[in-house]
């Protein structure tokens, strides 16, 4: 399920804009998440075989994702 989620993401954010947005979804989403093993998210799309254009985690700069 991680997997198919992820690359759902990476199909929807074909803009800057878009992608800042996911970005701030997933930022937003890490830090609501107590007990979240950042090392295991962050290596999530390593995991499934994807290339993510940014880093996961609760400190992403979303406004430095073009």
């Amino acid at each position: 399920p991680c997997c198919n989620g992820i690359r759902s993401l990476i199909g929807l954010a074909g803009t800057t804009p878009d992608r800042q947005g996911v970005c701030r979804c997933l930022v937003a989403t890490a830090k609501s998440i107590t007990g979240i093993k950042g090392e295991l998210v962050s290596g999530l799309p390593r995991a499934c075989n994807v290339r993510l254009p940014y880093p996961i985690g609760p400190n992403v700069d979303c406004n430095r994702i073009h």
